[in-house]
C-alpha cells in the first residue's frame, strides 16, 4: 500500500496526547521505585556504577531525568525546568555530563513539591465560531 507523503504515518494530536499521558503517568510512577535517586545526590554515582555498561549508565540517567521532565512537567516552559541537550554537536557528551546534571537535579528538586500526580497536557479542540 502506498502512502502519500506518509500520512498514514503521522500521529494525530490526540494519538500524541495519549502517548505523551501514558508516558507522563509512567515516570511519574517511576519516582516512587527503588531505581529513582532522592535526597542524596551522591547515590547518583553510587546507581551508576553498578550499571555494566556506558550505554545502560546512560539510558539510566536520562530515566532520572525523565521523571522530572515527563512524569512531573518540569521543562521548558516551566519551573524548574530540568530539560537537557544528550548530544553537543551531534556528538555524545561524556558520563561526566549527565551525571553532574542528575546530581544537579537531585539537590534541585527539594525545593519544590512533587506533584500528586502526572503532569498530563490535554488537546483542546480548536474554537469554531
Amino acid at each position: 500500500q502506498d502512502c502519500m507523503n506518509h500520512l498514514c504515518c503521522k500521529k494525530t494530536g490526540m494519538e500524541k496526547a495519549t502517548e505523551a499521558a501514558i508516558n507522563a503517568h509512567y515516570y511519574w510512577s517511576m519516582y516512587n521505585s527503588q531505581f529513582c535517586v532522592k535526597g542524596d545526590h551522591r547515590q547518583v554515582k553510587q546507581m551508576v556504577k553498578k550499571l555494566p555498561s556506558e550505554t545502560r549508565q546512560i539510558e539510566y540517567l536520562k530515566e532520572q531525568v525523565r521523571i522530572c521532565t515527563l512524569g512531573f512537567g518540569w521543562t521548558k516552559g516551566y519551573t524548574p525546568d530540568y530539560s537537557t541537550q544528550w548530544t553537543e554537536n551531534k556528538k555524545k557528551k561524556t558520563l561526566k555530563e549527565p551525571i553532574a546534571w542528575a546530581e544537579y537535579i537531585v539537590r534541585d528538586e527539594k525545593q519544590y513539591e512533587i506533584p500528586d500526580e502526572p503532569h498530563v497536557i490535554t488537546p483542546q479542540p480548536a474554537f469554531v465560531p
